[in-house]
């Protein structure tokens, strides 16, 4: 065989990749399973559910493919959520858990990928919000991107709310020197000493629905109820029938000097397939508007039985604050005795000193004062800066030696004024409550 000359022109063969598969969808996660439409209240500013209590959250659900090998891009895709206004895309940024929108971060705090929805949508102002993601192909030297866009909506239906208003200011302001007895105040509620009395009303749309639901009272987030974190609260203190569960409430401020009370509401449910004995299960039926334990030992047929709430079942929830509010104290010292020291034997002596308490210009009664107020008494040289304590209380005596300055420098005596706030439970030197004879002691402080 001789040896090739010339070589053939070759056949090339460009070696192509098919393009990626690419999808993207938005899944609504939360609780109610995320609806992205709310109902809305517009005369009472509801919504169902409330966004700002049950946040919305949209998660991306994305997939590439590659159709040659069948392998699936896992990772290395950006993704970026955007609000949609008239065609002008915002991208959304925040991490931050009180604003409207935010992108999740777990507990190290690294991004999630979901967009966290807090805004409640008026009806006729819908929202869009827009997810981009963007896959890079090495492979194949280019980019993928895909959108998808999400509808928040809301209709007004103000017939499908519970509302709830406690009967009183929005503030609670107690005066612990000048304390009202049996006084009403403004929106419904009374005062008598520290004790006052809250109540609320319930309504489903314009309808008044008080007799027909079960009220949770809270102070914060806290339940209250006759334990050592609410010692404000008092089972003895409520009136016949009322209290934790009911419209009404009493709490004593004496025992707390800030309050954020707030209550919510649960109606009761219908049960569609009743079985056994419906007054053991703790079946209701309706008498009068109101709602009443059964006495049914069997079913009733004809009979329509509902289950009492033990949490909340609406969004509706009204607040007000409680909050001590001192006057203007001052006290007006003066000496029993004269106000001269003379040499010689009165030195020997004491001089009394006792002081008059006024809040708002008017004078204190010494049993508010021995409950209230502390006095500390001070001396002082006025030519010198050395101040001494001499001792507590409405009154108190100094020997005239401590009294007596040569050069005629006079002495100056008189009372800083102490207040005494709520009761609190005492602690030792361990932390622990301090009991006596079984029971809790309790000061102020």
């Amino acid at each position: 065989m001789k040896k090739i000359v010339n070589t053939a022109v070759p056949v090339v063969f460009a070696t192509t990749r098919t393009p990626l598969s690419t999808t993207l969808s938005i899944i609504q996660e939360g609780e109610n399973g995320g609806p992205l439409t709310q109902a809305q209240d517009v005369p009472h500013d509801l919504w169902i559910p409330n966004r700002r209590l049950h946040p919305l959250f949209l998660r991306p659900h994305f997939e590439a493919t590659d159709p040659d090998t069948g392998e699936t891009v896992t990772s290395g895709y950006e993704q970026k959520w955007y609000l949609v206004n008239n065609g002008e895309y915002t991208e959304i940024t925040s991490v931050t858990t009180s604003d409207d929108y935010y992108k999740e971060c777990d507990a190290e705090g690294n991004l999630t990928g979901r967009l966290v929805v807090r805004k409640n949508v008026n009806y006729d102002a819908p929202v869009t919000i827009a997810c981009r993601v963007t896959c890079p192909d090495n492979l194949r030297k280019q980019a993928y991107t895909e959108e998808e866009l999400v509808l928040l909506t809301a209709e007004n239906k103000p017939e499908a709310f519970y509302s709830v208003k406690i009967q009183a200011p929005s503030t609670l302001t107690f005066n612990p020197i000048w304390q009202k007895r049996d006084t009403p105040l403004a929106g419904g509620a009374l005062q008598y000493g520290s004790m006052f009395r809250l109540s609320a009303k319930a309504a489903l749309g314009e309808e008044d629905a008080t007799t027909g639901v079960v009220f949770f009272w809270y102070a914060g987030d806290t339940l209250i109820g006759e334990t050592l974190e609410c010692l404000f609260y008092r089972d003895a203190n409520q009136l016949a029938g009322k209290g934790q569960g009911t419209d009404t409430i009493v709490v004593d401020m004496d025992f707390a000097d800030q309050l954020d009370i707030a209550v919510a509401i649960g109606y009761y449910e219908a049960v569609y397939s009743p079985t056994g004995n419906p007054h053991a299960k703790g079946y209701y039926e309706q008498a009068d508007g109101a709602y009443v334990l059964t006495a049914d030992t069997t079913v009733n047929t004809g009979k329509q039985y509902y289950t009492k709430p033990t949490a909340p079942n609406t969004p509706a929830r009204d607040h007000i604050a409680a909050v001590w509010q001192w006057p203007n104290i001052d006290a007006l010292p003066y000496s029993k005795g004269g106000t001269v020291v003379r040499e010689g034997k009165t030195l020997a002596g004491t001089k009394d000193f006792a002081a008059i308490v006024q809040a708002d210009g008017l004078d204190v009664g010494g049993d508010v004062v021995d409950e209230y107020v502390r006095l500390e008494w001070k001396r002082h040289g006025m030519n010198s800066a050395e101040v001494t304590v001499v001792g507590w209380g409405r009154e108190v005596s100094i020997s005239n030696a401590d009294l007596y300055r040569t050069g005629y420098e006079n002495v100056e005596v008189y009372p800083d004024i102490w207040l005494l706030g709520c009761y609190k439970l005492v602690v030792d030197g361990e932390g622990k409550y301090v009991t006596s004879d079984g029971r809790y002691v309790v000061s102020r402080w």
